[in-house]
C-alpha cells in the first residue's frame, strides 16, 4: 500500500531533510526500518527461524522476525518472480484456500507449482533456520562480444555466494544512482560468471533495490574504470549515522579526557559504523596531555565471527597509553591486550542465561625509576620494563527483571605467579520496582606465588581489601597491575582526587593499607537501595584476610552509607564504622577525623552503542 500510494515515503517521515542527511536515512524509502531491524538481530547472530510458535520468540524477535523478515523474504520473492507472477499466485492460493485452513506447506506447493521453480531456498532455508545470505562480486572484465575486444561492450561478472543459502540473486548495470539493467539469476554454490551488457554503465551492483535480505551489502559493488574498484568515496561523519552501503564511513566526535598527570587531554575519537554491527570494528582515540604534553589515547580493532556453535567470537587488540606520574619526572605507562572472547550459544533465546568466555595477555611497559638504585633516584634516571599476564575468564549471567545474578571465576598467569578468584554479584528483589539488597561475594588467592618478597620489579601481585588511590607513594606497587582501572590519581597524590576506590578484589569502600595478600582473600559486601528516588544506601563489608606471614586468618568489616548517582560508576562513600585493623591503618596515614574516610568511585567506561542497544532488547 505504502509502495502504490506514497513511493516516494523515506524510511523516517516528518524529519528535516537536514536531519535525514545528516543520518544518512535520506537514501532509504519507507520499508527499509523493517530491514534495518533484520540486519540488527541477523548480524549479531540473534535473530530466530520464522517457523517457531509465539511462545518461544524473544520480545524483539517476535517484531524483527515475525512482522519484519517475513515480509522482507515475500517482498523478495516478489522481486525475483515479478509483480504479475507472483500477484496471480496469490490470487490462486486466496481462491483455493478461502474459509480454510493452509500450512506452509500448501503455501510452497502452490508456489512451485505454479511457477515451476525450486524454492527450497526460501521454504527450507530462509523461513525454518537462521541462514544468512551474502554474495559479493569479485571482479568485473570488459569484453567484446563478437571476440572483438576493442568494442568491450559486454562485462563478464564474477561472483561469489559467502553464505549458506543458494537464494536468486540480482545483478544490475548502474549509471550513478540509476539502474540501466537488470538480471536476475538462480542461487549458486560457489562461485558464477555471468555476462551483462555494458550499456555505458560506470558499476555493477548486486540488489541495488535493496529487495534481498542480505546481511552485508558493502561487498556487492564493483566500480568500473577505477583504480580500488570496490572502495567507496570515504566520508567521514560526525558522531554516527546509518550504514551507507555507498560510502566508505568514518565517524569521529571530540574526545576531552582528565587525570592529575597527564591533566586534560584534547582529542579525535574515530570508529567504525556501529548500527547493525560490523565483522571489524575499530575505536582510534588519538590526544594530547596538556599537563605532561605527552601523546596518549587509547584505542581497539577487532573482527567478529558468527557461527552456529558459537554465538559470536571476538578476536581483538586493545591498546591504551598514559601518564601515571609527574614528579619527580613525567612516567608513562604502555598497555598492549590482544584478546578473544567467546559469546556462547544459548539453549534457546528465550533463556535469561547468557554464558561467555573471555582470553586477553595484558603486556604493560612501564616507566619507572628504581627506588633501591641510588643513582637512578638522584639523577631521576628511568627505563622502560616489560611484563605480562595471561588471564582466562570465564562469565555466567542470569539477565532477569527479579532476582538477577551473574558469576566470573578467573584464572591469572604471570612471571612467577598464578591467581585464581571468584566474583558473583546478585540482587534480591524487593516489591517496589528497581528497589532490592545488592550482594557481592568475592574469593581469591594465589594457588603459585615464587616471587621474592624484595622483588619490586612489576608487576607485585596482590588481593586487596581496599583497590583505594590515596597516599600510595610507593607508585611501582600498582594495586592495579593489569592497568584495568581508570584512576584519575593513580597514586594518591592529591588530597582530594586521590581517594577514588575501584569496587573489586575485597570492594571495601574504606581507605586501607591493611589487607593485601598474596595467600587468599575473602569478601562479602553487601548494599540496599531505601525508597524509590532516594539516592542514599547503606552499605556493609565483611572480609577475612590470610597473613603472608602466619597465614593466619584476620577479619575486617565496615560500615557506611554511599550517595549514588549511577551505581558502580558514580558514588560517594562514608564508612561510619570499620575494625580496629583498618582504623589503624587509617591513623598511620594521617586520616583521623571522619570526613577524611571519604571516598568515591568513578568508573566512566567507553560506552558501545550497539551493546547498550543489546542490553536493552534483552538478548
Amino acid at each position: 500500500y505504502i509502495r502504490t500510494k506514497y513511493p516516494n515515503e523515506k524510511m523516517i517521515g516528518g524529519l528535516p531533510e537536514m536531519v535525514t542527511k545528516f543520518l544518512d536515512a535520506d537514501q532509504y524509502k519507507h520499508g527499509y526500518l523493517v530491514d534495518l531491524g533484520y540486519q540488527f538481530m541477523a548480524r549479531d547472530n540473534a535473530d530466530q527461524p520464522i517457523e517457531l510458535t509465539s511462545p518461544d520468540f524473544t520480545e524483539i524477535n517476535y517484531g524483527v522476525v515475525v512482522y519484519g523478515k517475513t515480509p522482507l523474504i515475500l517482498n523478495y520473492l516478489e522481486g525475483y518472480l515479478g509483480i504479475d507472477t507472483f500477484d496471480k499466485v496469490m490470487k490462486k492460493y486466496f481462491e483455493t484456500w478461502k474459509f480454510k485452513h493452509p500450512q506452509p506447506e500448501d503455501v510452497r506447493q502452490l508456489f512451485e507449482s505454479e511457477t515451476g521453480k525450486n524454492l527450497s531456498w526460501l521454504f527450507d532455508d530462509l523461513m525454518k533456520t537462521t541462514k544468512k545470505i551474502d554474495y559479493k562480486i569479485t571482479n568485473v572484465k570488459a569484453f567484446g562480444t563478437n571476440g572483438k575486444s576493442k568494442t568491450q561492450d559486454s562485462l563478464r561478472v564474477n561472483m561469489k555466494n559467502v553464505s549458506d543459502v543458494n537464494s536468486p540473486v540480482a545483478v544490475s548495470v548502474m549509471k550513478k544512482d540509476s539502474v540501466i539493467y537488470t538480471r536476475w539469476i538462480d542461487g549458486f554454490k560457489g562461485t558464477d560468471t555471468i555476462s551483462l551488457p555494458k550499456m555505458d554503465g560506470d558499476r555493477v551492483q548486486i540488489d541495488p533495490q535493496l529487495l534481498m535480505p542480505e546481511i552485508n551489502r558493502r561487498n556487492n559493488t564493483y566500480i568500473l574504470d577505477k583504480i580500488a574498484h570496490k572502495f567507496q568515496r570515504l566520508r567521514f561523519q560526525f558522531i554516527g549515522a546509518l550504514e551507507n552501503q555507498n560510502r566508505s564511513q568514518v565517524f569521529f566526535a571530540p574526545y576531552l579526557g582528565w587525570n592529575n598527570y597527564d591533566k586534560t587531554q584534547v582529542g579525535l575519537a574515530f570508529y567504525s559504523p556501529f548500527i547493525p554491527t560490523r565483522k571489524f570494528e575499530y575505536l582510534l582515540v588519538p590526544a594530547i596531555g596538556t599537563g605532561s604534553k605527552q601523546f596518549v589515547g587509547f584505542g581497539r580493532l577487532n573482527y567478529n565471527f558468527f557461527t552456529q556453535k558459537v554465538q559470536k567470537i571476538t578476536l581483538g587488540v586493545k591498546a591504551k597509553r598514559f601518564s601515571y606520574l609527574l614528579f619527580p619526572k613525567d612516567l608513562t605507562l604502555n598497555k598492549v591486550e590482544p584478546y578473544l572472547h567467546f559469546d556462547l550459544n544459548k539453549k534457546n533465546a528465550r533463556n535469561p542465561i547468557s554464558q561467555s568466555i573471555n582470553l586477553r595477555s595484558a603486556l604493560i611497559m612501564e616507566q619507572w625509576i628504581n627506588p633501591l638504585d641510588s643513582a637512578e633516584t638522584v639523577n631521576h634516571v628511568s627505563h622502560t620494563q616489560f611484563y605480562y599476564v595471561n588471564e582466562a575468564k570465564y562469565r555466567l549471567e542470569r539477565n532477569t527483571t527479579l532476582h538477577p545474578l551473574d558469576f566470573e571465576l578467573t584464572l591469572q598467569q604471570g612471571k612467577q605467579f598464578v591467581g585464581l578468584s571468584a566474583e558473583a554479584h546478585f540482587k534480591i528483589s524487593y516489591r517496589k520496582k528497581n528497589q532490592g539488597l545488592f550482594v557481592r561475594i568475592f574469593a581469591g588467592g594465589f594457588p603459585y606465588y615464587g616471587r621474592s618478597s624484595s622483588d619490586i620489579t612489576a608487576p607485585v601481585p596482590r588481593e586487596y581489601l581496599s583497590n583505594a588511590t590515596t597516599f600510595n607513594y610507593a607508585y611501582w606497587l600498582q594495586k592495579d597491575y593489569m592497568f584495568d582501572e581508570n584512576y584519575v590519581d593513580r597514586n594518591g597524590h592529591d588530597n582530594y582526587l586521590g581517594r577514588q576506590v575501584a569496587l573489586s578484589g575485597g570492594g571495601f569502600r574504606s581507605i586501607s593499607n591493611f589487607g593485601a595478600t598474596n595467600k587468599f582473600l575473602g569478601a562479602v559486601n553487601v548494599t540496599s537501595t531505601i525508597y524509590r528516588w532516594v539516592p542514599f544506601r547503606p552499605f556493609a563489608s565483611f572480609a577475612v584476610v590470610a597473613d603472608e606471614a602466619t597465614k593466619k586468618m584476620k577479619p575486617a568489616a565496615e560500615l557506611g552509607i554511599s550517595l549514588v548517582a549511577v551505581k558502580d560508576v558514580i558514588e560517594i562513600h562514608l564508612p561510619i564504622v570499620t575494625t580496629n585493623n583498618i582504623k589503624a591503618s587509617q591513623q598511620a596515614i594521617g586520616i583521623n577525623k571522619w570526613y577524611q574516610r571519604i571516598t568515591f568511585t568513578l568508573k566512566l567506561p567507553v560506552l558501545r552503542i550497539e551493546k547498550m542497544i543489546r542490553q536493552f532488547s534483552g538478548f
